[in-house]
């Protein structure tokens, strides 16, 4: 479950100290947007959104951002409640500054995978419409529902741990996550070679903040699974250790 606390708020100067109703809440209104009856419907939308995929995915108003750019309070906010799993970083937070007018996605690495930049900009615009006609609770059910279509059309749940299991399993393994010990053996171009135990290969997706990395290094990886043949992984979450 998430972490959302109070505390949380208070790294913006501006924002609303009214008294949280729940905790941990899914969705805070900070800024008095909604009614107490509207907030409750949100925070029971992300929760049993979160119960039936395992994804964390949560929203906030705030009044003002005191100066500071949209983007950098919801990735602070969003590293402060730890959304997301450290394996699948798939994380979602939708931020609403409401003096500003400005709306903001934050969400984990493993998540941009599943939800580009121009997924995000599709939902915002919905939103926005919404916004701009005073009617918040409306934009926020539009656009919670939009992402949580988005994010859940594929499992975040682990399935496989070796690369002979997920090739055993052909074509059926595909868009399915895995946990692997590897060995990264190459480079091909852009692409990165990693072999297993097993000694079966795979080419990794690397995400853009992706540590250097070297042949040799041993690697812990969270990935989907994006083709079997030959078998290709985009990673999510990547743990890396140099050879002894």
């Amino acid at each position: 479950m998430i972490r959302l606390a109070c505390i949380a708020l208070v790294l913006l100067a501006a924002c609303d100290t009214r008294e949280l109703t729940l905790t941990p809440d899914w969705f805070v209104d900070s800024a008095g947007l909604l009614s107490n009856e509207e907030e409750n419907e949100l925070i029971a939308l992300l929760s049993e959104f979160y119960e039936h995929t395992q994804i964390e995915l949560a929203g906030v108003t705030i009044s003002d951002l005191g100066g500071r750019p949209i983007e950098a309070y919801a990735a602070e906010l969003f590293e402060d409640w730890e959304l997301g799993t450290l394996q699948t970083n798939n994380g979602i937070l939708v931020v609403l500054a409401a003096d500003e007018r400005q709306v903001h996605i934050a969400r984990g690495m493993g998540m941009a995978w599943q939800m580009p930049q121009s997924m995000v900009d599709s939902v915002v615009t919905a939103m926005a419409s919404e916004f701009g006609e005073a009617r918040y609770a409306p934009g926020f059910r539009t656009g919670l529902s939009m992402i949580m279509e988005i994010a859940g059309s594929v499992p975040w749940t682990v399935d496989y741990f070796s690369m002979e299991d997920i090739l055993e399993d052909g074509e059926a393994a595909v868009d399915r996550i895995a946990a692997l010990d590897a060995e990264l053996t190459g480079f091909d171009d852009d692409r990165v070679i990693a072999t297993g135990p097993d000694g079966h290969e795979a080419i990794l997706q690397m995400p853009d903040n992706a540590p250097l990395l070297s042949v040799e290094d041993l690697l812990g990886i969270h990935a989907r699974i994006i083709r079997i043949s030959p078998l290709e992984l985009r990673v999510l979450g990547l743990e890396v250790d140099e050879p002894l």
